[in-house]
């Protein structure tokens, strides 16, 4: 089960709100320990993207089945270096080991209480009883910073599973 709530440009959007539980999750407990979630900074030059691939995939188009490669597509939607350049500083200031995926994902690590002040948010454990599985993720969140707010694309997050909890 991963958490991924698309979080809106818009600095007056600031509480994102986690998907409902399905298929037999529930929330159990307090989180505790440490979590693992993923940021992705806001992207840019989407809209052209979407019409890119609109181009390339109507036969009537002179574009059609002329498409981008991977790496003109990450370059056409990198963030801005610096919103980039922030998230990092924000994170860095809060003590949060992280490590950039790519140009735009940002892969991180600590503590429950520590993710839950930089989010302002609480952390849960979720259960399910017929997979046998658990995970930790954020209730509603914002982050605390307005600029960051309005820099991230979106958070997803889940269960970095303790040792003893691994060999369940």
């Amino acid at each position: 089960l991963a958490l991924c709530a698309a979080m809106s440009a818009a600095a007056n959007a600031a509480v994102v709100t986690p998907s409902a539980l399905t298929g037999g999750w529930t929330i159990t407990a307090p989180a505790t320990g440490m979590v693992e979630f993923t940021i992705a900074v806001k992207q840019q030059n989407i809209q052209e993207v979407l019409r890119i691939a609109a181009k390339v995939s109507d036969p009537r188009h002179p574009n059609y089945t002329k498409y981008m490669k991977a790496a003109e597509i990450a370059k056409l939607t990198a963030p801005k270096p610096a919103d980039v350049a922030a998230v990092r500083a924000w994170l860095q200031a809060s003590s949060v080991n992280f490590t950039m995926v790519n140009e735009h994902l940002i892969e991180c690590t600590t503590s429950v209480g520590a993710a839950a002040r930089l989010l302002n948010t609480t952390w849960s454990r979720l259960d399910n009883a017929a997979t046998k599985q658990s995970v930790q993720r954020a209730g509603e969140y914002t982050p605390t910073d307005e600029q960051i707010l309005r820099t991230l694309g979106a958070l997803a997050g889940h269960l970095l599973l303790q040792d003893e909890e691994r060999s369940r």
